[in-house]
């Protein structure tokens, strides 16, 4: 894609979305979060950590974590199928990430789909969010039709960019599934195609599930179809497995990694002490994020209880993207902030 850069445009005119009569055609429009500026402050204390989640239809994409900031730049790029349905509205949402607790909303905004193919090849515009006092977002989008156009009827730059939009191909399916119309593999869209690999690092005061004595944790982590065990730390409450767990990706329809830890016992079932349930997206921020050390995240069920976790994406970029080799694999390395994690029950 032909990048605009992140330039603020010093006015919004432009293409509109009442241009192409309400009429959207069949194709993939390519959103690019660029940045945000003046966003609300939601803590006592500090900046926020901003990140956007954007949805269409049944499509969603999340941005990167930012930071410590009331003005991240993302520079994110979300594609969507078109149309989904009979959904006519993109939707973006800022949130601060919050270690405890649930994310607060720093604002959002609703764009007509018609907009959003308007804004093709122009530079990029701010939009003010909606339900807050102040904040501002910059996007830009691309458009491709099913023929390698563009909005404006001209070869797009999008065109030859990912083989299953390539004007050149006939073999497209022929689905109603809207992620599926353009040959995409099942679950491409907002995943990565490949494996991911965590290493479950440690845990902190679990909770005591034993009358006597400590306890003898483990914890399982489970992926679709797959799982992964670590070894037993016998009479703690702080065990430290510095454990590697691979997973094949996708799996199905799944977007769900859970980690639960048990208590191990002789006698009886294993008691839990708590889990956790981490989206893809989730996965990919944690895999995305620069620092060192992991993330911590709060075990749920239970009174107490952290776990340290990694991630990298080892994506198979040639399986969802036509001009790379399908062994090709493509690392994102796991370095991560300590103790930044939050609660996602």
């Amino acid at each position: 894609m032909k990048k605009r850069g992140s330039v603020d445009p010093n006015s919004t005119s432009g293409r509109r979305g009442s241009d192409l009569n309400g009429e959207v055609p069949e194709g993939k429009v390519v959103m690019t979060l660029v940045k945000a500026k003046d966003l609300i402050k939601s803590d006592l204390i500090g900046k926020s950590d901003p990140y956007a989640v954007l949805t269409y239809g049944l499509q969603q994409h999340k941005t990167p974590v930012v930071k410590n900031t009331q003005d991240p730049t993302w520079n994110h790029e979300a594609p969507f199928l078109i149309p989904d349905g009979d959904d006519q509205t993109v939707n973006i949402e800022v949130f601060d990430s919050d270690k405890i607790g649930k994310d607060k909303s720093l604002g959002s905004l609703n764009l007509d789909l018609a907009d959003v193919v308007a804004m093709d090849g122009e530079e990029g515009r701010w939009y003010p969010l909606e339900g807050v006092k102040s904040g501002h977002i910059l996007l830009m989008s691309d458009f491709v039709d099913q023929f390698g156009n563009d909005s404006r009827g001209q070869p797009s730059s999008l065109a030859n960019k990912d083989g299953s939009l390539d004007p050149s191909r006939n073999n497209r399916k022929d689905s109603s599934d809207p992620l599926n119309k353009y040959g995409l593999p099942e679950c491409s869209q907002g995943m990565p195609v490949g494996k991911a690999r965590f290493n479950i690092i440690r845990a902190k005061d679990l909770i005591k599930t034993d009358l006597v004595g400590k306890s003898d944790p483990y914890a399982v982590m489970k992926y679709g179809k797959q799982q992964n065990k670590t070894p037993v730390v016998k009479n703690s409450q702080n065990p430290e497995w510095n454990h590697e767990a691979d997973f094949e990706i996708p799996d199905g329809d799944n977007r769900t990694f859970s980690v639960e830890v048990f208590d191990s016992d002789k006698i009886g079932k294993d008691k839990s002490m708590g889990k956790l349930d981490l989206d893809i997206a989730d996965v990919e921020d944690m895999a995305d994020v620069e620092g060192a050390g992991g993330r911590w995240y709060p075990l749920n069920g239970v009174k107490s209880g952290q776990i340290l976790l990694s991630s990298e994406i080892l994506e198979q970029v040639g399986k969802a993207r036509g001009n790379v080799p399908f062994d090709a694999l493509a690392r994102k390395e796991s370095f991560d902030p300590l103790e930044s994690g939050r609660n996602k029950s």
